[in-house]
């Protein structure tokens, strides 16, 4: 196991029940990166000792159970200066739910990198650049502006998706410290994804100065897949990433099941 404090993988945990493709994600990352410190983030009242029995060198962090009963509670989690101090004596955490699936250990060298964040990017598939696609942007433009709504257009290319996340601890526990009032903001939308914390660290953090340093979205695709992963597949020279994110949902099992269940 690497001991020089590098980086440690967090991997959140809210019930027991786990369902099988959750299993294939928890028993993937153990066989990969297993030489890394791993450690379970979970409800304080929840009982893990089973998980402990089969994975004994797995560690875990308790936090309130409130923060793990619904997406807006862990964003507050995720964008809490608690949470990041729990591993200051780490340089990178590397968040994966039980929805990613590690492909290959590249972590150390993703981590030597020194960007701040790093996610799936969130790409736009080719028939947004049709003429009536465009037109519709436009009109969703002017609709945003003019009403001051957020624009899912400020989403495209950044990297991006927070599931499977490479997060550098001194700058995300900067940005909760010094962010407070536009953390509360974030959190004041609870159902509007463009409110979730991957976009605060993907795109909020630098209109405040503090200059988060990110891979391209060409880069980014090296590191993991999230929506679109054919897609995704193809412009990433037909290789697979370090990781992907959501490969079981209806959507993307048709492309990952028979690379990742084979």
């Amino acid at each position: 196991m690497i001991q020089n404090r590098l980086v440690k993988i967090v991997m959140p945990l809210y019930t027991n029940e786990i369902n099988q493709y959750e299993k294939a994600s928890l028993v993937q990352t153990h066989s990969m990166l297993s030489r890394y410190p791993i450690t379970i983030v979970k409800p304080a009242s929840l009982n893990i000792d089973h998980f402990l029995k089969e994975f004994p060198e797995f560690e875990s962090e308790n936090f309130d159970d409130s923060l793990f009963t619904s997406v807006s509670s862990y964003n507050r989690l995720m964008m809490s200066s608690e949470f990041y101090a729990r591993f200051i004596d780490y340089k990178y955490i590397l968040i994966c739910q039980l929805d990613a699936y590690i492909f290959k250990d590249e972590l150390e060298d993703w981590c030597s990198k020194d960007y701040d964040y790093i996610g799936a990017p969130w790409l736009v598939r080719p028939i947004y650049n049709f003429p009536l696609f465009k037109l519709v942007s436009w009109v969703r433009d002017g609709y945003c502006r003019v009403f001051h709504h957020p624009n899912p257009r400020l989403l495209e290319f950044k990297a991006g998706n927070g599931g499977l996340s490479l997060r550098k601890v001194s700058s995300h526990l900067k940005a909760t410290d010094l962010l407070t009032k536009t953390i509360q903001e974030y959190l004041s939308h609870k159902k509007n994804h463009l409110f979730n914390e991957d976009v605060f660290f993907s795109v909020e953090v630098n209109k405040h100065g503090l200059n988060f340093l990110y891979p391209s979205y060409q880069e980014a695709l090296k590191f993991s897949f999230d929506k679109y992963p054919r897609l995704c597949f193809q412009m990433n020279n037909q290789q697979l990433p370090f990781g992907c994110h959501s490969w079981y949902k209806r959507k993307m099992r048709q492309f990952w099941l028979p690379i990742i269940m084979e």
